[in-house]
């Protein structure tokens, strides 16, 4: 993995990294300049203490000193610590097992990676007053290795410290920081944590597979293990990792266990390098495990074997089919069925395709500077490193970059060169060299496919989002003209002013309520508008939740469309009728562009309900405005937002204090939702309200497990990513209406982009990503426990216990038949033996659930609150009490 913190002090870094106690069995202090920058400052081989200082302090071969002068001190930031740690069985291999080739592996690995992190050093320009952000790719980094943990657990890992410098355009600058559009160098690596994360153990996993071993994926994102090495083992020696998971759970954020690593971080205690090695020999023991044997079975790859590139395993390109059992065999069912949540006997045929050693890819940083590692041991071999020509972009590498343009547009309309090249290595079959990245992106700047917004060609539009902002500002200056809104009957009463545009303009911009009720309202009475005109109406939900809200009024029940139903190949509107789009600050540049040109050709009228949330992909409303739309804007005044903040500075106590304030509050008459940011933060804080309901008496202590499938929604790009699937997993075919086939995911096979699915027989299938259609649903799978007076939400459509996509449940009790619940007047028994697509119901996102009024109790730190937060709490409440770390007061919402 790898973690990002600040260097904390420039004076006392050098001593810290450099320390003995950090390098026990290494030998000698492992450390090494890096980067072009370094170059350029005479810095290579080697680190020296006071070259590092100097370095991080800002200073300059010239005298000079990067910083300023604040209250008569020096002000300077030293620079960031990217730690690259190894996964767990190769620090065994490489510090208990003395296998010098496999820490030759990870130092290789983090030359790849600081390649790509190289790619996105960055410093500000100013020419003529405009200031904009310069990839310069030169960076002064210095890399120490060292050789355990806190808790002194073998633990290989490399800090790699950026110095906060940079040479641009001949002039030394501190690196660029952009906090408002997270463009600036640690912004950029803090979005792409885990892709880099993925680089170092992608390119560290090719080199540990052609030393001979096997590996095994252990979690999302890339993470895996060698497979000889017992998980008992490796559990044995992760004392850290369990202290921190002890201090913010396991699921966790990678930015909340950085977090917990420097608050539960104490000084290391220095033994003798004897008593360390007795003491992980006596465990290795005390498991059962032979080292030295499993490395004597390891038979390296010899270098006729490296060098032949990996062959795809034939699969038929249908879906899923039976794999055949071996010659002379019978197949057999196995034990496992999908109803158990736990995947753990063997499957009837066992996958085992033969594992192609992948071509490595040369080290991303230059050629000449030496390795961290030095004299190997004669019995073990680093392997080779072949040197692929970059000339001409390679295939798979250009349908990577189409594919990361793509991608990017859906989200953005600008990014750069950095999130082009690291988004192009995660969409890559297998890890390209950076040149061939580059040669990629080239080829992509010759066709025209992206657009330089600046002269040095480091931040980027795509021609997709260029065409598509052209045509919505023709097709909305063409539709302004040449459509009227016609009236094919006399209404009883005209509009008020501030909505008489509706009766007048074929496309019509206005501004929302933020509140579910006033969203509501507004809707029903522009719909009563343009239905005393004649017209025929329909409402565009932005979502399933709001669908349902919308549906309380009478007159907008059977009106309403899904938002899923523009891009969908067939999608009508009638001849002069009106559209009402709600929440149209959600859509993109091509639902915009979908919808214009329904409306042009059937000379309809489009009306956008903007509640200001600033979510557009693309931001489609700007260009309406750019267009000539004119906004109008509702004058009588909106119900605002009463918020109190409550500042508790330990998470943990925060969060308690939220889920005892979310008892206290349930037991009353007003609807009450917890909200925080993330899905692993939700699930944190969703097991402290259950604990604190149990204690108020309001919730079952006694309840029972199901398997509950949420569902993963996947769109036609990250459907063919096979960081989307992840074992155990479930598919489900869904491309039969009666009938509804699940197989679970038993392993991802990156190499060959296989899946080996297990049908509800236990028998063992494999399927081509590529072929995973939009029939096909993927669910990740957990036990739910589910007790008397639970509250529940149904989070998809489940036509066989007779519910619908957002459906509120309320337990009332638990028998042999089954889990009676309450869906308002109606009670329905759901099996306990079968899958169910639910969750609970207490905690959700900002905006996730609707309530015309209610108590909304929000865990936010500084950055998430914002305008578009605030609205976004509106949506689930009238009164907000705002949990953070920092100081706050009582306040209205930001209109």
């Amino acid at each position: 993995m790898m973690s990002v913190a600040p260097v904390a002090s420039a004076g006392e870094a050098a001593g810290y990294y450099s320390n003995s106690d950090n390098y026990y069995f290494l030998g000698s202090l492992q450390s090494l300049w890096m980067g072009e920058g370094a170059k350029e400052l005479g810095l290579e081989g080697n680190v020296r203490g006071d070259d590092l200082t100097a370095v991080l302090e800002g200073r300059l071969p010239d005298g000079s000193r990067l910083g300023k002068e604040v209250n008569g001190q020096h002000v300077h930031r030293p620079g960031h610590d990217l730690t690259f740690s190894a996964p767990k069985s190769v620090s065994i291999l490489a510090l208990i097992g003395n296998d010098k080739a496999m820490l030759e592996a990870h130092n290789h690995a983090v030359r790849v990676a600081a390649g790509y992190v190289e790619k996105l050093i960055s410093a500000r320009d100013t020419k003529d007053g405009v200031t904009s952000i310069v990839h310069t790719g030169k960076m002064v980094a210095a890399a120490y290795t060292h050789d355990t943990s806190r808790n002194l657990d073998p633990q290989l890992h490399t800090h790699l410290l950026i110095a906060n410098m940079t040479e641009s355009g001949g002039k030394w600058k501190a690196l660029a920081t952009d906090y408002i559009h997270n463009a600036g160098f640690i912004e950029t690596v803090m979005k792409h944590q885990v892709t880099l994360g993925k680089i170092y153990r992608s390119a560290l996993r090719q080199q540990v597979e052609s030393l001979g071993h096997e590996v095994e994926e252990t979690g999302k994102n890339g993470l895996w293990e060698i497979k000889g090495i017992p998980e008992e083992v490796r559990e044995e020696y992760s004392s850290r990792g369990r202290e921190i998971q002890g201090a913010v759970g396991a699921e966790a954020t990678l930015r909340s266990r950085d977090v917990a690593a420097k608050d539960t971080r104490r000084a290391k205690v220095d033994p003798s390098r004897l008593r360390l090695m007795e003491r992980w020999l006596g465990q290795m023991k005390e498991k059962g495990f032979d080292l030295k044997a499993y490395q004597e079975s390891v038979e390296p790859r010899d270098a006729g074997q490296r060098d032949t590139p990996p062959q795809p395993e034939r699969v038929s390109p249908v879906m899923p089919v039976r794999a055949e059992p071996e010659a002379g065999t019978q197949p057999e069912k196995a034990t496992r069925t999908e109803k158990s949540p736990q995947v753990d006997a063997a499957p009837a045929v066992r996958d085992t395709p033969a594992r192609q050693p992948e071509p490595q890819q040369p080290d991303s940083v230059s050629q000449s500077s030496p390795s961290l590692t030095q004299n190997l041991s004669p019995g073990r071999t680093s392997p080779p490193v072949l040197s692929v020509p970059a000339e001409v972009p390679l295939p798979d590498v250009a349908d990577a970059v189409r594919m990361a343009i793509s991608q990017l547009s859906d989200s953005k309309t600008r990014f750069t060169f950095g999130e082009l090249m690291l988004t192009t290595a995660e969409l890559s079959e297998q890890l390209p060299a950076i040149q061939a990245i580059r040669d990629a992106i080239d080829a992509s700047l010759k066709d025209g496919m992206i657009v330089p917004l600046d002269s040095e060609k480091g931040v980027f539009t795509s021609r997709i989002h260029l065409l598509d902002e052209l045509s919505i500002q023709a097709l909305s200056q063409e539709h302004l003209k040449s459509t009227k809104v016609v009236s094919f009957t006399r209404p009883e009463q005209y509009a008020p002013p501030a909505l008489d545009v509706v009766e007048k303009d074929s496309l019509v911009l206005m501004n929302a309520p933020s509140g579910v009720a006033g969203i509501r309202d507004l809707t029903a009475q522009l719909t009563g508008i343009s239905t005393a005109l004649g017209r025929d109406v329909q409402v565009l939900a932005s979502s399933a939740e709001r669908a349902i809200s919308l549906a309380r009024t009478d007159d907008l029940r059977e009106r309403i469309i899904s938002r899923q139903h523009v891009l969908s190949g067939d999608f009508h509107l009638k001849p002069q009728s009106t559209l009402i789009i709600e929440g149209a600050e959600r859509l993109g540049l091509k639902e915009t562009l979908v919808l214009l040109g329904e409306a042009r050709a059937q000379d309809a009228q489009l009306v956008f309900l903007d509640s200001a949330g600033r979510q557009a992909n693309g931001n489609a409303m700007s260009v309406l405005e750019s267009a000539g739309v004119s906004r109008s804007r509702r004058t009588e005044p909106a119900p605002g937002l009463e918020a109190e903040v409550i500042s508790i500075p330990v998470k943990r106590d925060r969060y308690e204090a939220l889920a005892s304030r979310f008892a206290e509050l349930s037991g009353g008459s007003e609807n009450v939702t917890a909200v925080v940011v993330g899905k692993r933060e939700q699930a944190q804080l969703t097991g402290l309200v259950r604990d604190a309901l149990q204690n108020a008496g309001q919730l079952g202590r006694d309840g029972v497990d199901i398997e509950a499938r949420q569902p993963v929604w996947l769109d036609s790009k990250t459907r063919r990513m096979t960081g989307s699937y992840r074992a155990g997993m479930v598919l489900e075919d869904r491309s039969d209406a009666k009938e509804r086939k699940s197989y679970v995911i038993d392993r991802v096979h990156e190499d060959t982009r296989v899946l080996s699915l297990i049908d509800g027989d236990g028998v063992l299938t494999r399927m081509k990503i590529g072929d995973v259609s939009a029939d096909w649903r993927l669910f990740n799978r957990e036990t739910l426990n589910v007790a008397t007076g639970e509250k529940l939400l149904a989070v998809a459509g489940d036509r066989e216990h007779s519910l619908k996509a957002k459906d509120r449940l309320e337990v009332a009790g638990i028998s042999e038949k089954g889990i009676e619940v309450r869906r308002g007047d109606s009670t329905l028994t759901l099996p306990v033996d079968q899958p169910l697509y639910l969750s609970h119901a207490y905690v959700t996102a900002p905006g996730g659930r609707d309530n015309d009024t209610g108590v909304v109790l929000a865990a936010l730190n500084s950055r998430d609150i914002s305008t578009q937060t605030m609205n976004s709490l509106a949506q689930s409440g009238h009164r907000a009490e705002v949990f953070t770390g920092f100081e706050g007061q009582r306040c209205k919402k930001p209109r």
